[in-house]
C-alpha cells in the first residue's frame, strides 16, 4: 500500500512539472531555459532529437509502419516518435505528446529501485531507496520530461543490475536459470544499441555479478548449476550482441533520420563532435591499450560549453597516464561541481541552476557516507558489494572521461540512485530504533534463497 501511494505522488508530481515546464515555455515564461516546445537549456540534445523524431513521426505517418521499422534510427528516437505519433495532434511539438513514455521511464525507475533496495537490503529499504530518490533528485525528475536517451537507459541498467543482484540473492532451477539468463543477454543487447558509449560499464557490471556469484557459491561450498549456466548464456549473449547486430545497426551518439532509398542518408554529428577529426588527431600517439578512453576524453575536451569544465588540460598518452588519473577522476565523478562552483552563474542553467544542483551535490555527499556505513555494517555482505562497485566504476569511467560538469551531472544519475539505494539501507537501520512499528522487520540474508 505505502509502495502504492508513492507511486501515485510520483504521477501527479511528473505531470505537474511537465506541465509546468511546457506552460512557461508557451507563454516565454523563461525563454533562457526552455524552447517553445518546451526543451530545457541543460538538455540541448533535445533539439536535435525533436528533429529526428519529426521526421519519424513523418515517415510513419505517409509511409507506413514497415518505412518507419526499416529506417535507421536509435531505439529512443523512435520510441518518442511513437509518442508524437499519438499525442502531438493534441500537443503539438512539445514534451506533453511523449509525457506518457517519460512517466513510464521514471515509474519504472522508482520500481525498480525498490526492487533492488527489497532484494538486497528488505522490503523497508525497498521503499525508503523509492522515496529519497523522488524527494532528493528533483534534477533528475526535471531531466525526464525532456527528450532525451538517459531515462531509457537507466531503467535498462537497472534491470541488468537487478538480474546481477539475484544471480547472488537467489539459487534458480536450471530451467528458471536459463529464462533468466537469456533476459538478462537481451536487456544488456538493448544497452548497448541505446547507449553503446557505455558498453564498458555496463560488462563490468555483468563480469561483476558472476565474479560476486562464483564468490558466495565459493562462500557456501555450493555449486549452483542454474545461475551458473544462466550467466553463461547471458554473458554470452552480451559478448556476441556487438559482432552480431552491427551489420544491421550501426550505433551512432547523434543520427538525422531519411526516408528509405533517400540519398541523403548520412548521419550527422552534434556540434559536441563535430570535431572528431580533431580528436582523433590528439590520441595518434597513444601507447598501450585504453586509447578509447582518451579518445572520448579528447571529444569531449571540444565540448563547445567550457565554462563549466574540469581539469580540461589533461591528455592521455599512455595507458600509463590513465591510470595515474584514476584518483582524481573519482574525485570528480563523486563530488563535482565542488563547493566552489555552486554559487556561481552557469552558462546554461544560470545561478538558479547552479544552486539547485549544489544543494542536490551537498545532499549526494550525505548519501554517499550513509552508504559507507551500510558498507562498513555489512562488509561481509556480497549484495552491497554488487552495489557499492558498480556506482564506483561508472563514477570513475565518468570522471576519466567527460571534463564538463553539466554533461556529468546528467551522465550520473545512474549511479547516484545506485547509492541511494546503498544508504536506504543505513537509513532503516537508523530509524528502526526510533521506529520500530514501521521499521521492523529483518533485512535480507546474503544467503542465497531457493527459486524452484
Amino acid at each position: 500500500m505505502r509502495l502504492r501511494y508513492l507511486l501515485l505522488a510520483a504521477i501527479c508530481i511528473h505531470i505537474a512539472i511537465a506541465a509546468v515546464v511546457y506552460l512557461a515555455a508557451r507563454y516565454n515564461i523563461a525563454p533562457n531555459s526552455f524552447s517553445k516546445g518546451g526543451i530545457a537549456s541543460f538538455a540541448s540534445d533535445g533539439h536535435v532529437y525533436q528533429v529526428q523524431i519529426n521526421s519519424l513521426d513523418r515517415i510513419l505517418k505517409e509511409d507506413g509502419v514497415r518505412a518507419w521499422f526499416g529506417t535507421l534510427a536509435p531505439v529512443h528516437i523512435k520510441l518518442y516518435s511513437l509518442c508524437y505519433a499519438a499525442f502531438s495532434p493534441l500537443f503539438g511539438q512539445s514534451i506533453l505528446s511523449v509525457e506518457p513514455l517519460n512517466l513510464l521511464y521514471y515509474l519504472a525507475t522508482l520500481l525498480l529501485v525498490f526492487a533492488l533496495g527489497r532484494e538486497a537490503f528488505g522490503t523497508s529499504a525497498g521503499l525508503v531507496a523509492a522515496l529519497m530518490c523522488l524527494l532528493i533528485l528533483p534534477s533528475f525528475l526535471l531531466h525526464t520530461t525532456q527528450l532525451l536517451k538517459d531515462p531509457l537507459f537507466i531503467v535498462v541498467t537497472l534491470v541488468v543490475l537487478l538480474i546481477s543482484l539475484k544471480w547472488i540473492t537467489t539459487e534458480y532451477t536450471l530451467r528458471k536459470g536459463l529464462l533468466v539468463g537469456a533476459l538478462g543477454g537481451v536487456a544488456v543487447a538493448s544497452l548497448w544499441l541505446i547507449k553503446h558509449s557505455a558498453w564498458g560499464v555496463v560488462m563490468a557490471i555483468v563480469v561483476l555479478g558472476l565474479a560476486l556469484s562464483v564468490a558466495g557459491q565459493v562462500q557456501r561450498r555450493t555449486f549452483q548449476t542454474g545461475n551458473i549456466a544462466g550467466l553463461a548464456i547471458m554473458l554470452g549473449i552480451a559478448l556476441a550482441v556487438s559482432s552480431l547486430v552491427t551489420p544491421y545497426y550501426l550505433p551512432k551518439e547523434y543520427w538525422t533520420p531519411h526516408r528509405p532509398h533517400d540519398a541523403k542518408a548520412m548521419p550527422t554529428a552534434s556540434a559536441e563532435f563535430d570535431n572528431e577529426e580533431l580528436a582523433l588527431k590528439s590520441v595518434e600517439g597513444f601507447t598501450g591499450p585504453g586509447k578509447s578512453v582518451a579518445l572520448a576524453r579528447a571529444r569531449f575536451a571540444l565540448y563547445p560549453n567550457a565554462r563549466s569544465n574540469v581539469d580540461s588540460d589533461v591528455r592521455f598518452a599512455s595507458t600509463l597516464d590513465i591510470l595515474r588519473h584514476f584518483p582524481r577522476a573519482l574525485v570528480i565523478g563523486m563530488f563535482a561541481p565542488f563547493p566552489s562552483m555552486w554559487f556561481s552563474s552557469g552558462y546554461q542553467v544560470g545561478r538558479a541552476g547552479r544552486l539547485l544542483s549544489g544543494i542536490e551535490t551537498l545532499l549526494m555527499y550525505v548519501v554517499q557516507l550513509l552508504a559507507a556505513t551500510t558498507l562498513w555494517h555489512r562488509r561481509r555482505h556480497l549484495p552491497s558489494w554488487l552495489l557499492v562497485m558498480t556506482a564506483l566504476i561508472g563514477l570513475l569511467a565518468l570522471g576519466l572521461v567527460v571534463i564538463n560538469v553539466g554533461a556529468l551531472y546528467r551522465q550520473r544519475f545512474l549511479f547516484w540512485i545506485v547509492f541511494i539505494i546503498v544508504a536506504a539501507d543505513a537509513v532503516v537501520r537508523l530509524a528502526r530504533g526510533r521506529w520500530p512499528a514501521y521499521f521492523g522487520e529483518s533485512s535480507t540474508p546474503a544467503v542465497a534463497r531457493s527459486h524452484a
